[in-house]
């Protein structure tokens, strides 16, 4: 793909690769070049350096090897190598059709991970705080672009925190009959299924959180310091120390929509809050979802 008009939002940017592409391997170029426009414009903001990630699709986490990656619902980041592994299964289906596939959650894991890509490697914790400071700066990017983009950022918010409800639903009715003191039915077939709908549910909330924080900072202090200065200054303090910093943004966060936030802040800060109730259940244990489970992200 060449070089796309500013004009297009990365949200436009995406569906048209999706739409052009013939195959998964022609989609995995088209995607990496979306991803190579949208680093350009991240790279301008910020001034620093960073490389395109290589979208790789696969048929089953379980091929990769054992090299530490970080962890998305649709997808796992080897940081080292900069390339995101996708399911290739939601990659055909979003192909087929992207407006009932999971097209914002697919497009969303390569945002982050692409965002994660301009911060030092060393600085990037391989655990749940490192997809969140991507999604914080993707976050962040989308609301300190044009309108194009910041529209884009609305869309993506919409649908990652109706995901995150279909998830919260899910896992509110599976916890009325599991026993909070025995973690026995969670290695069972339907718990791990609901591990992988209390992670996903995790991810996708505070994700949500961090697009609702980049909308109300857009609005609130773009008059005062310019929107790629806010996107410079949260960077700085993030990439300080993110094990401690991302989940301070956070709590910080929850605490701003609760307090102050519209209708949908204070919604998502709740939903956040049972979330990371959920995740005491099963934060210890291992990765053992299924890949089926991705067909509910529409």
């Amino acid at each position: 793909m060449g070089e796309e008009p500013p004009s297009r939002s990365v949200e436009t940017n995406f569906l048209r690769a999706f739409l052009i592409s013939k195959d998964v391997n022609n989609l995995s170029e088209n995607l990496r070049g979306v991803l190579a426009s949208y680093l350009n414009s991240l790279q301008s903001k910020l001034g620093i350096e960073g490389q395109t990630l290589n979208i790789v699709p696969v048929d089953s986490f379980s091929e990769l090897s054992n090299t530490r990656r970080l962890l998305y619902p649709l997808s796992e980041l080897d940081v080292r190598k900069g390339t995101l592994y996708v399911l290739r299964g939601a990659l055909e289906d979003t192909m087929t059709d992207p407006l009932t596939g999971p097209f914002y959650i697919a497009t969303w894991e390569m945002l982050s991970a692409q965002s994660l890509m301009v911060v030092p490697r060393s600085k990037i914790p391989l655990n749940i705080n490192g997809a969140f400071l991507g999604g914080i700066i993707s976050s962040m990017a989308l609301f300190s672009g044009d309108n194009a983009n910041v529209i884009a950022g609305e869309r993506y918010l919409d649908n990652l925190f109706k995901n995150a409800k279909l998830l919260a639903s899910e896992v509110s009715r599976a916890f009325e009959g599991l026993d909070p003191f025995s973690q026995y039915d969670l290695w069972s077939e339907q718990g791990a299924k609901l591990q992988f709908y209390i992670h996903a549910l995790y991810q996708l909330i505070y994700d949500s959180l961090s697009l609702w924080m980049g909308s109300t900072l857009g609005n609130t202090l773009d008059t005062i310091l310019g929107r790629s200065l806010i996107l410079r200054k949260t960077i700085d303090f993030l990439v300080k120390d993110p094990n401690l910093n991302v989940p301070e943004f956070h709590k910080r966060s929850v605490q701003l929509a609760l307090a102050l936030g519209d209708e949908l802040g204070r919604e998502i800060a709740k939903v956040a809050q049972d979330a990371t109730h959920y995740l005491l259940y099963v934060e210890n244990l291992p990765r053992t979802d299924e890949d089926i489970d991705w067909r509910m992200f529409r």
